[in-house]
């Protein structure tokens, strides 16, 4: 496999996982709504609980409380190939995707206008002036961390990828 193919692949994946993410978080927060009330809280630490139908394998656990310490609104759900986790890590809204294994896969943070990185919002203010921003995301995968925003203007949509390449147009979709 080429270099070029390796790296074009690896983008391919993390563009996949921002366009799950929402999905996801969809099915988890329609899958927590059914779930309220009947669940009883297993502390994980002093600062973290997790209810107790949704308990993570123990290296999940292990690795996510070193990553991250400060993590509160800690929310487990299983998937067909091992667990994610929605939390709140220093006011930020965060996903976290393990596999079967308690590795680590991926990270998933929503980003403010102010939370995105100086080349991206000068793209965005030199090309997209008009454009409103709807989303933004960081994702960490693979030892690589892209950026991802949503703009909206009155004739389309934009989604942009920041890289330590730069910025580039991900998709446009007319309205």
């Amino acid at each position: 496999m080429s270099v070029q193919t390796f790296y074009c692949a690896r983008a391919f994946v993390l563009f996949l996982l921002v366009i799950s993410f929402s999905t996801i978080q969809a099915q988890y927060a329609n899958h927590s709504a059914k779930a309220m009330g009947g669940e009883s809280e297993m502390p994980v630490s002093e600062e973290h609980s997790v209810a107790v139908s949704t308990i993570p394998n123990i290296a999940a656990m292990n690795l996510f409380s070193r990553l991250f310490p400060e993590a509160r609104e800690i929310k487990w759900s299983p998937l067909a190939k091992g667990q994610v986790v929605f939390f709140q890590n220093q006011g930020q809204k965060v996903q976290a995707g393990f596999d079967p294994k308690g590795r680590l896969n991926y990270i998933l943070t929503l980003l403010s206008k102010e939370q995105l990185p100086t080349e991206l919002l000068r793209s965005i203010h030199s090309s997209y002036g008009t454009y409103e921003l709807l989303s933004a995301k960081e994702v960490k995968a693979y030892s690589e961390t892209a950026t991802y925003v949503i703009l909206e203007s009155t004739a389309d949509f934009v989604t942009l990828k920041h890289t330590r390449d730069g910025v580039e147009l991900e998709q446009r979709v007319s309205k």
